[in-house]
């Protein structure tokens, strides 16, 4: 009969053993799945990061080809109005002249 209790504590410290190990392996393995989740988080990020930084500088060359060419416009528009006021008063300061000087006399 002590042979059958030792032999059935036996059994239960070999299954104890087991279930430490099966324990053991499955902390191991958790740990192990909680490190890859990490790693593939901080990748995750990095290349997100990486994409907004993309998306970001792209963004802003797209900007500032719009501002140049508004500011082009602008210059030209600009020159346009100057030509156009310059050629008004080529054509029209003999007279502008002649009004002012005519109405300085009349005086």
């Amino acid at each position: 009969m002590q042979q059958e209790v030792d032999h059935v504590i036996e059994q239960l410290a070999d299954i104890e053993a087991t279930a430490v190990e099966i324990m053991n392996a499955t902390e191991k393995e958790k740990k192990q799945i909680h490190d890859e989740m990490l790693k593939a988080c901080d990748e995750y990020d990095t290349m997100l990061e990486e994409q907004t930084k993309l998306a970001l500088e792209e963004l802003e060359q797209e900007l500032e080809k719009q501002q140049a060419m508004e500011l082009k416009k602008l210059e030209e528009e600009t020159k346009q109005t100057l030509d156009a006021l310059q050629q008004k008063y080529d054509s029209n300061h003999r007279v502008w002249v002649q009004t002012i000087v005519n109405d300085m006399v009349r005086v």
